[in-house]
């Protein structure tokens, strides 16, 4: 359907698994190469700032027993 097709662009998977299959495969211009890398990396950020930030909270909520 269209509504899970429009979810499904806007997710990560089609850049780190669709792109380099497509990149492969097909004939993509220099542009579209490199706009699928600024993607790729774009989502590498994004999920390394979710890390950063679940691990600061995970860290402050740690609590331990013993030495």
């Amino acid at each position: 359907p269209d509504w899970a097709r429009q979810i499904a662009n806007v997710l990560p998977f089609q850049w780190t698994f669709g792109f380099p299959i497509e990149a492969l495969v097909s004939n993509l211009s220099p542009d579209q190469l490199l706009f699928g890398l600024a993607m790729q990396g774009l989502w590498i950020a994004i999920g390394a700032a979710l890390v950063a930030v679940v691990w600061r909270v995970g860290v402050r909520q740690f609590t331990s027993v013993g030495n």
